[in-house]
């Protein structure tokens, strides 16, 4: 439920990308907090995580055992900044796998005023959904990550792997 149940005038954003809550990033301006209804944390897993950042960046990234630091205190650092503003979390890879069902629960809570039918959601997702399957943009990565690093990843960052759904066994 946002703060102001009124909808936004047609100047307003609906939403809004950021990397960083409530602080400006490029050429982008910051999320004002007392207006902001919700906030929608894509989630990812670590491994797949750091495979689309060495593609993002050309190769020229750190190693693994450098960036998930990185990528831990930005998942935490959503969760810290935003103690009083509801947290809507959905994983990327649910949302590859049925994004027409995460879509419908995250209208769901981002407030009223927002009247979407299955239909609306099934065009929404025809034309704007995944353009490559579940299994060309997830997981790959484990086959390619050393068993020594996947380990390092469980026994270090279990807690906030828990906390977005995910679980990774013991090799």
């Amino acid at each position: 439920a946002c703060r102001n149940l009124t909808l936004p005038s047609q100047n307003d954003p609906i939403l809004m990308k950021s990397h960083t809550p409530f602080y400006p990033s490029f050429d982008r301006k910051g999320v004002n907090p007392s207006a902001t209804c919700a906030i929608l944390l894509l989630a990812r897993n670590p491994i797949d995580s750091y495979s689309g950042w060495t593609r993002y960046m050309n190769s020229k990234v750190e190693a693994m055992v450098d960036f998930l630091p990185r990528w831990s205190g930005h998942m935490m650092h959503w969760m810290i900044d935003t103690v009083d503003i509801p947290l809507i979390i959905f994983r990327y890879e649910d949302l590859l796998l049925r994004p027409e069902e995460v879509l419908e629960e995250i209208l769901k809570v981002i407030g009223p005023g927002w009247n979407w039918s299955k239909d609306s959601i099934q065009r929404a997702v025809k034309a704007y959904g995944p353009k490559e399957s579940f299994d060309n943009k997830c997981g790959k990565a484990f086959k390619k990550t050393p068993l020594n690093e996947i380990e390092m990843i469980r026994i270090n960052y279990s807690g906030l792997l828990k906390r977005f759904g995910y679980s990774f066994r013991k090799v």
